[in-house]
């Protein structure tokens, strides 16, 4: 029998007498060993109080927040447990399971919305029950279950020594999970590539039939790029030339400017670790393609970017190649992405915009803040576009393979797709194609892994 789960309750202190009750009636799950719960209110006095816990966040393999008005309303939970939590949940090293309080808007939060919380579709804990203790059982039944498909799962020994190395060493540790980057398998099929409506560059439609492959379920984020930084030193094309830099929208256009490279976010400040899970930006093609040959020759494995094809297909949910990657209509709450909306009107007024949509974000956003598509991608319409492999030439689709494409011989220019952060909808269509010189990069572009099986 696996020895207890480390669990950790994140609540707002507004909530201590809920977080009470909660302890009270999950004591039989501590009593059968199944858990062994700790929370801020353990702290001895006098004991540095960040220190312990971080120390606690780190140790921790089931987080069970606690969500409420209140919850949201935390600076600390929002800025240090929560994103902790949830890079934790991303590693493989721990389990998030929220028990919701009260009534408010979780869904519409770009962490707990996209997790299952307790209870599911039935009242949640709040004072309008008539029996208190019965909702609080319903929700310790719940976790009791989850906990015990955790400790029989076959692979949960080895993640345990997995985050045993990461506490030992967080660079070492996290860097031998990020050699198992987070791959969606993608069946392949025949679809209908390109667009009638769209510009002449997507034109004509044609029939293409792609193999099996798998592609990263979220863009590369700042904290994976960074480890390849850390392990090899690389100088990417922005801090080449004593810092060249990379493009960011300045007075209604983009400009190159010095000392801006992947350490910045999309307006070109230097981003706080707390973001490292945005996705990286002011990469080139170059860049990113050197990513993939890092990871390959760490791996054994072949990762390389997407082809166009690969890309679009699934951008496109397959065979059903939707107008974009939430579907066929306008984007609504969180089936929609980072895009081009009223919060970024309020920025930059002479946008065209998504009109009465309002994704929360101005620049990048978390990677997975938004529902994924049918084939379990995040971000495949908005937030940044995307490098891919091929060569980019504007008629290329009149003499396109019909099977396996991957572009033009040579060129000048590399596919860049799926839109951003800052594009017009339009722009965020799957069909959508644009290039840029792949020593390129700018606050809007990013990329994604494929693996070849």
């Amino acid at each position: 029998m696996a020895s207890p789960l480390r669990a950790f309750i994140i609540y707002s202190s507004r909530d201590r007498e809920l977080r009470d009750a909660f302890l009270k009636h999950i004591k039989p799950l501590i009593r059968a060993g199944k858990i062994r719960v700790w929370s801020d209110a353990d702290i001895p006095p006098g004991e540095p109080w960040n220190d312990e816990i971080r120390e606690k966040l780190c140790e921790t393999e089931l987080f069970i927040p606690l969500v409420s008005v209140h919850f949201f309303d935390s600076k600390y939970i929002e800025e240090v447990e929560l994103p902790f939590a949830e890079e934790q949940r991303r590693l493989g090293h721990a389990f998030v399971v929220p028990v919701l309080l009260n009534h408010c808007s979780y869904r519409d939060d770009p962490i707990i919305g996209a997790l299952e919380v307790i209870p599911k579709d039935r009242p949640i804990i709040s004072r309008d029950w008539e029996n208190a203790d019965a909702a609080w059982t319903h929700v310790v039944e719940k976790i009791s279950s989850r906990v015990d498909q955790i400790r029989d799962d076959p692979k949960f020994q080895s993640r345990r020594e997995d985050a045993a190395a990461w506490r030992e060493n967080p660079e070492a540790g996290t860097q031998h999970k990020v050699l198992q980057p987070d791959m969606v398998f993608i069946r392949g099929g025949t679809f209908l590539m390109g667009s009638e409506e769209g510009s002449d560059v997507e034109k004509p439609v044609h029939s293409v039939t792609v193999g099996d492959f798998y592609m990263g379920r979220y863009e590369v984020t700042v904290a994976e790029f960074k480890r390849f930084i850390d392990d090899t030193g690389y100088i990417t094309d922005a801090e080449k030339n004593g810092g060249e830099g990379s493009s960011i929208f300045i007075n209604g256009q983009w400009e190159l400017k010095a000392g801006i490279n992947w350490r910045c976010d999309a307006e070109g400040k230097l981003r706080p670790e707390r973001e490292y899970h945005h996705p990286v930006v002011h990469v080139s093609w170059n860049d990113a393609v050197a990513y993939c040959d890092w990871l390959s020759r760490k791996t054994g494995r072949r990762y390389r970017l997407p082809t166009e094809a690969e890309w679009e297909y699934a951008a496109g949910n397959g065979s059903r190649h939707t107008k974009y990657s939430w579907g066929d209509g306008a984007p609504s709450g969180r089936k929609g992405g980072n895009v081009a909306d009223e919060t970024a009107k309020k920025r930059f007024s002479d946008w065209t915009i998504f009109p009465g949509y309002s994704d929360g974000y101005v620049f990048t956003a978390p990677v997975g803040s938004f529902a994924p598509n049918d084939f379990g991608l995040y971000d495949m319409s908005g937030n940044v576009s995307e490098w891919c492999n091929d060569w980019y030439i504007k008629g290329y689709y009149r003499n396109s393979p019909s099977v396996n494409p991957t572009g033009p011989s040579s060129g000048a220019h590399r596919v860049v797709r799926g839109g951003s952060w800052g594009s017009y909808p339009e722009g965020c269509q799957v069909a959508s194609r644009g290039g840029f010189t792949p020593d390129y990069r700018a606050g809007i572009i990013g990329f994604r892994l494929v693996l070849v099986p």
